[in-house]
């Protein structure tokens, strides 16, 4: 069996080369699991965030089966990541949080704030009224969630209950991952077909996740991994001979 990872940092632009941060990370997670790993990893450039995915052997130095625990898989590594990327970078400042969050409320994709909306939600509601209760988290950022919900709106993803009270809609979280996914699809064909001819339009591309119902002939474009990147699967970017 394999472990299968993928590290994507906030703020990957500025870290540059991944290499020796994925390098260190893996360093890390050794000394963790008290053993040597086997393992592999490529950087991609290939949306607007780089990241890394990291492929694991399952099987430790001495030729046993590596067991890693979940709660290790869920937050472990993600703490230690953290504190890689913090010690490069340096700690966020309170104010460039705060303008990071702003610049999401607008994005047609899942958001962290759209995340903050889920965890604070009891029956797919959300309460952003004030009171001595609600968490420090929706206190600072009030305002900017109160935007989203907004935005959110508009986009038919929530509706609202009452005054400072909205109701969630139980396709936000996979309507707004498929759209990010559409828009990152998007960037992948419009990078793949457009250098040589950047007057093309996106509303030339068709976008196959089934078997399409023809051959699709053609020029190979590009190839990568697919959806998360996580499963055995390749997109290709064809360059089709009807345009």
């Amino acid at each position: 069996h394999q472990f299968r990872f993928i590290v994507a940092a906030e703020d990957g632009v500025e870290l540059g080369n991944l290499k020796p941060f994925t390098r260190q990370l893996v360093r890390q997670m050794e000394q963790d699991l008290d053993t040597a790993l086997d393992w592999l990893a490529v950087d991609h450039f290939n949306t607007g965030q780089p990241h890394t995915h990291i492929v694991v052997r399952g099987v430790t130095h001495e030729g046993k089966i590596l067991y890693i625990a979940g709660d290790y898989i869920a937050h472990g590594i993600r703490a230690r990541a953290s504190d890689l990327v913090t010690r490069q970078l340096g700690r966020q400042a309170e104010l460039e949080v705060q303008q990071k969050l702003g610049r999401e409320v607008d994005h047609d994709r899942f958001t962290r704030l759209d995340r903050t909306l889920l965890r604070e939600a009891e029956d797919g509601r959300v309460d952003l009224r004030i009171s001595p209760g609600q968490s420090y988290l929706v206190r600072a950022n009030r305002h900017l969630l109160i935007a989203r919900l907004q935005k959110l709106e508009a986009m038919e993803l929530a509706e609202p209950a009452e005054p400072g009270v909205w109701e969630l809609s139980p396709r936000l979280e996979p309507a707004l991952k498929r759209l990010g996914h559409r828009i990152d699809t998007i960037g992948i064909m419009q990078k793949a077909l457009c250098e040589e001819a950047p007057e093309r339009s996106v509303s030339h591309f068709t976008i196959h996740r089934e078997v399409p119902p023809s051959p699709v002939t053609g020029h190979l474009r590009g190839k990568g991994l697919a959806g998360d990147g996580l499963a055995d699967k390749v997109h290709l970017v064809v360059d089709g001979v009807d345009g």
